[in-house]
């Protein structure tokens, strides 16, 4: 059973030591990225479909200048999925701190969680609505059949060529996602 994403948690201030968390709301044991595109900590990728994907990343970050971040994880820790990305993103500095574009698709598979985590400066291209129908229609029919690296794949690839679609077709699709949302009733 899943249930739509949450809507985006509001921006935070930083607090007194000039760090993006709220105090006592951040994950206390984030995991350190490096400088790899893929971290399998739930380890449920395939070190070839972990090597395609790798590459994929690699090659949108050089074509885009975005950075784009999968990331498995075996427990959030209690914290809810929007936070804990939202927090991940933040202590990550994911993306270019002008622009804010950095993403991250986020999956807790023992607590049957999927998330795809923008930066304010994608909200435009990949909303909620959209965000949601990756993960409804690539990415959670995959995982329901038990190939978590083929519905990681399919929703890295939806991904990508939504962002490097010339900007007025991805509005078009942007809006078309966020109308489908509305009409049906919204993201609970």
């Amino acid at each position: 059973m899943t249930t739509p994403p949450p809507a985006r948690p509001p921006r935070r201030p930083p607090t007194e030591a000039g760090g993006a968390e709220r105090a006592g709301h951040a994950p206390a044991d984030r995991p350190e990225r490096g400088t790899a595109p893929v971290l399998d900590l739930a380890e449920i990728i395939d070190p070839a479909t972990e090597a395609e994907l790798t590459a994929a990343l690699d090659e949108f970050e050089a074509r885009n200048q975005r950075q784009f971040v999968i990331v498995t994880l075996p427990s959030l820790d209690g914290y809810d999925i929007a936070d804990y990305g939202y927090q991940l993103g933040r202590y990550w500095a994911l993306g270019d701190a002008e622009r804010n574009d950095g993403i991250i698709l986020i999956v807790a598979p023992n607590e049957r969680r999927v998330r795809i985590e923008v930066g304010y400066g994608l909200e435009g291209t990949i909303p909620d609505g959209l965000a949601y129908d990756i993960v409804e229609d690539l990415i959670l029919p995959r995982f329901r059949e038990g190939d978590f690296p083929g519905g990681i794949s399919a929703g890295a690839a939806a991904i990508i060529r939504q962002l490097e679609l010339p900007p007025e077709e991805a509005a078009r699709i942007a809006a078309e996602a966020a109308a489908s949302r509305q009409h049906e009733g919204g993201i609970a």
